[in-house]
């Protein structure tokens, strides 16, 4: 009887530590190849909506914004550049704007979604894209960050298009089931640009000068 009870316990013993054994090699199988799976398929899809968010954001407030608002360039009196002049307080007051406004929209979007089938999750290629649909959630998190570029392009005979440009950069949290992965969405896009008569002094078209004058932001 001691001898059937003993066996009886051992064999429920060994079904036990299957069943953990199987769940434990199923979630190692999402964690470690399923979900990351899934997130790579969906990271250009997150990058364009949250790219979309910033550029409706940044669009807004730049509208009343103009090139001399943010650079002024006096010439000498043969028409060429003598020098240009970051106005620090109209820079530092627009990517203030910018900050606040694209922080603004991601927060309001509480929940970038997108749709995954249900088949992408079994991690076989022939199921994928197929099954209802379940929700992928995307987290903004952290804080925008923003840096100005500056670059000249010859036009033509002593003409120069001057370009300044905003670089962002935004961490998104991808959220599945017992999986996060982050990422960080960056972006670039034009503030202002004119064309400029005359020759410019080296000085400026050596553009990480022009560029460190705009990045002076307290």
């Amino acid at each position: 009887m001691c001898m059937k009870i003993c066996k009886s316990s051992s064999k429920k013993t060994k079904v036990i530590f299957a069943i953990f054994v199987a769940i434990f090699l199923i979630f190692c199988y999402f964690e470690f190849y399923v979900n990351p799976q899934i997130c790579s398929a969906n990271i250009s899809k997150i990058k364009g909506t949250t790219i979309q968010i910033e550029n409706e954001a940044i669009s807004k407030t730049l509208q009343n914004n103009d090139y001399d608002d943010l650079i002024a360039v006096k010439t000498d009196s043969d028409g060429n550049v003598a020098y240009m002049q970051v106005n620090s307080n109209n820079v530092n007051k627009l990517n203030a704007d910018i900050l606040t406004k694209v922080q603004s929209n991601l927060n309001s979007q509480s929940q970038i979604t997108c749709m995954v089938p249900l088949g992408n999750f079994s991690g076989v290629p022939v199921l994928s894209g197929i099954g209802p649909n379940v929700r992928l959630k995307v987290v903004p998190i952290g804080n925008v960050q923003t840096k100005y570029v500056s670059q000249f392009f010859s036009v033509g005979i002593n003409q120069s298009l001057h370009k300044i440009m905003l670089q962002i950069q935004v961490e998104v949290c991808i959220l599945l089931p017992a999986y996060t992965q982050n990422i960080i969405v960056s972006n670039q896009v034009v503030v202002a640009e004119s064309v400029i008569v005359g020759k410019i002094p080296s000085t400026y078209l050596n553009t990480d000068n022009l560029t460190n004058a705009l990045n002076l932001i307290p």
